[in-house]
């Protein structure tokens, strides 16, 4: 694919657009979930192309390398002052459209916050929600920054003793294959 079709040329749209961090003077992101760049001494807009997870991704250049990076990142980044920090503060879609990049559209929330953003409803369990999808309870814990899911069960206080006995085993082990070996047993 040439490079002229990964762009589309600048609307507008009364887009309000802001340096990316890091990447000044080169990219910028629009309030509006679209990503800019100078090519050429030009302005012009990413053609957005959804990643394999169903977010929207573009590849910025820096130090002669490229780096994939999601839409809603880059305007949060631009807008919120977010820093990525791995797992621990993330930018969730309020609406939960992973496509829908507005700054209204987008809030910094924790990790933990994040996954249960996705079900339905809250649970008196700690690690069990609601899966909406399988019509079932849900239970699932972290090691290492690594979510592990326990399985998905009919019964809400069944998912929440999975979780407890998960969680009263979860030092002895420290990898996740170790862990699931573990699962298996108990």
């Amino acid at each position: 694919m040439s490079e002229k079709k990964e762009y589309k040329q600048l609307q507008d749209n009364n887009e309000i657009f802001r340096d990316i961090p890091g990447y000044a003077g080169k990219y910028q992101a629009g309030d509006l979930g679209n990503i800019k760049t100078f090519h050429f001494k030009e302005e012009r807009l990413f053609k957005l192309n959804a990643d394999t997870r169903g977010y929207y991704s573009v590849g910025l250049a820096k130090n002669k390398k490229k780096v994939a990076i999601n839409v809603h990142k880059l305007v949060a980044m631009a807008f919120m002052g977010h820093t990525p920090c791995g797992h621990k503060k993330v930018i969730h879609h309020k609406n939960e459209n992973k496509l829908d990049n507005r700054l209204v559209n987008l809030v910094e929330i924790s990790q933990r916050a994040n996954c249960f953003t996705a079900y339905i409803g809250t649970s008196a369990y700690k690690g069990v929600c609601w899966d909406k999808e399988k019509g079932k309870w849900l239970a699932a814990i972290r090691i290492n920054n690594k979510k592990v899911f326990l399985g998905r069960f009919e019964g809400e206080k069944e998912a929440g003793e999975r979780y407890k006995k998960a969680l009263d085993n979860i030092d002895l082990f420290t990898t996740r294959k170790e862990f699931r070996n573990l699962l298996d047993k108990i």
